[in-house]
């Protein structure tokens, strides 16, 4: 049901897999992690992945509050996703700036090609494909089964989606 550290890249070498939990990561069915994942879930934090998700090779994933990712995704190789950006931000006159850790949400089934950034905050809705080399950072909600593309990340296209039949 659950298979970590799984070789399917040829590109890539058979590292195995790295985990630090010091949170709570929960399987809702059939996850295959590729190798060279590196998982750390911080304490208190949560980290779950729902029925058939899969990634290639080299995902990061940085859980310092809570990721959570619906059924059926697939992400490429290279991914990362952080709920959190580790230093807090303050304005000139000392006043508390933005969030230090928000909580990451990626919905049915959703793929994200290779080298893409997740950050804190990000919502992707269900059926969504995420081009190469984007970098989310916001809610995309309601665009469901769209193309979500670019740096910062955009809705290129809606009403796609990836093909079932494709390999």
């Amino acid at each position: 049901m659950i298979k970590l550290g799984l070789h399917g890249v040829s590109i890539y070498k058979n590292n195995g897999i790295m985990i630090q939990n010091n949170g709570c990561i929960i399987f809702k069915g059939q996850c295959n992690i590729g190798s060279g994942a590196k998982l750390s879930v911080g304490k208190g934090a949560v980290l779950t992945f729902s029925d058939y998700f899969s990634s290639t090779a080299e995902m990061k994933i940085v859980c310092s509050n809570r990721i959570t990712f619906g059924r059926n995704v697939l992400i490429g190789w290279e991914c990362i996703f952080m709920d959190t950006n580790f230093h807090e931000l303050m304005t000139i006159d000392g006043k508390p700036y933005g969030n230090v850790s928000e909580p990451i949400r990626i919905g049915n089934k959703c793929w994200f090609a290779f080298r893409n950034v997740i950050m804190p905050g990000t919502i992707v809705p269900d059926g969504c494909v995420v081009a190469s080399n984007s970098l989310l950072n916001k809610d995309y909600y309601p665009h469901v089964y769209s193309l979500i593309a670019g740096s910062p990340a955009l809705i290129k296209r809606e009403g796609i989606t990836i093909n079932p039949n494709s390999k």
